[in-house]
């Protein structure tokens, strides 16, 4: 079996209400997705996150990657991992768009040798550690302390255990708006926080303290990712939530730097840390530092949550899997069949090959761009 054929489509979708995060304002929804066909007609489907400029990862799988991997054996995946990243590492892209372009051919692959073999990825990946897997709604984000708590009560109501709040509006209103939804919601909801890098240490330090008395359960990316001695200073004053980061890492050599910190929680994005195959290692090399995996899906397509679904099942380690609740068409497909979640859980009972989804290129045909 060799690969014959490796096509990208960029996909976009206008959001009907857009919102903002730190310094990004998020107005459309897009992927690339990544298509691999083999001379026996068996094809699996990736998808790499590409929240700016998916025109960029297009052009590095058409460019670089479709050139190594066209009559190859599609089933070599670590090989085929290596020699991506190889070719650009001694020229400094070994992060960004380069890792994040890896991811859609990557989980492509996997797709492929599930369908090969009439198997689920987690089967591939060792087999189901879990079968009903934990998720929080993500996310509320910035408005008044008045209408954040009304979203909360809603999430909540709509039956969730779990919700994640956007933070970084500044120190005070943050410490406002969580006291608000903190007394909107039953105790026995949790809580975590993101603050999306917008934080220098001493301004997260004071939302810590501001915050012990809400039963905050974590604390996701206050500092910029390449802060690490600010993480390393704030996980010695947490006293009652964990630290979480990991979203804006790409490989396990900056996973390493975090773990190697104080980090609780790693929260790797699977279509922009380099697909399934960098996921596990990620996973492996939190595991001996003791740290849970809670998987990062964000504003992606389904296939995305699919392959975040996959090796939720399967680490040893998973936490919490991130269930988006914000409106985004590229997941809300409903001829999928996508399992949604019930008192907090998704249960996974496919036997479905691959990704688990019934999921064709033509699925997205009303959201492919020209090209």
């Amino acid at each position: 079996m060799k690969i014959q054929e490796l096509n990208t489509y960029i996909i976009k979708v206008p959001l009907k209400k857009s919102f903002k995060i730190s310094n990004y304002t998020f107005k459309e929804a897009s992927a690339v997705i990544v298509e691999a066909i083999t001379d026996t007609g068996i094809y699996g489907y990736g998808e790499s996150v590409s929240r700016i400029s998916p025109e960029t990862v297009k052009s590095i799988i058409d460019n670089i990657f479709k050139p190594l991997l066209i009559d190859q054996d599609p089933l070599r995946i670590d090989y085929h991992w290596n020699n991506m990243f190889n070719t650009m590492r001694n020229r400094g892209h070994d992060r960004g768009f380069f890792i994040e372009a890896i991811s859609g051919v990557d989980i492509a692959l996997w797709d492929l040798f599930g369908k090969n073999l009439n198997l689920p990825i987690y089967k591939l990946l060792g087999g189901q550690s879990r079968t009903d897997i934990r998720v929080y709604a993500s996310s509320i984000f910035w408005d008044s302390p008045i209408e954040m708590a009304k979203e909360a009560k809603i999430i909540v109501d709509e039956g969730f255990n779990f919700i994640k709040v956007k933070v970084g509006q500044g120190v005070n209103k943050d410490y406002e708006c969580l006291r608000e939804i903190r007394s909107a919601i039953d105790s026995s909801i949790s809580i975590s926080i993101d603050a999306n890098c917008a934080y220098d240490t001493i301004q997260a330090l004071k939302l810590v303290k501001l915050i012990e008395d809400l039963d905050i359960c974590w604390f996701e990316e206050p500092l910029k990712p390449d802060n690490i001695e600010g993480y390393k200073f704030l996980s010695s004053h947490i006293n009652s939530q964990y630290l979480a980061a990991g979203e804006s890492e790409f490989t396990i050599y900056g996973i390493k730097r975090l773990l190697e910190n104080g980090l609780n929680i790693i929260q790797p994005d699977i279509v922009r840390a380099g697909g399934i195959t960098n996921f596990l290692k990620i996973a492996h090399l939190s595991e001996a530092f003791h740290a849970y995996i809670a998987p990062h899906t964000g504003m992606s397509s389904v296939i995305c949550m699919a392959a975040a679904l996959q090796v939720s099942a399967a680490v040893s380690n998973f936490l919490i899997y991130e269930h988006m609740v914000t409106e985004n068409p590229l997941t809300n497909l409903p001829e999928l069949d996508f399992p949604k979640p019930m008192n907090g859980y998704i249960k996974i009972s496919t036997e479905k090959p691959g990704l688990g989804i019934n999921f064709e290129r033509g699925i997205f045909k009303d959201y492919i761009v020209d090209q």
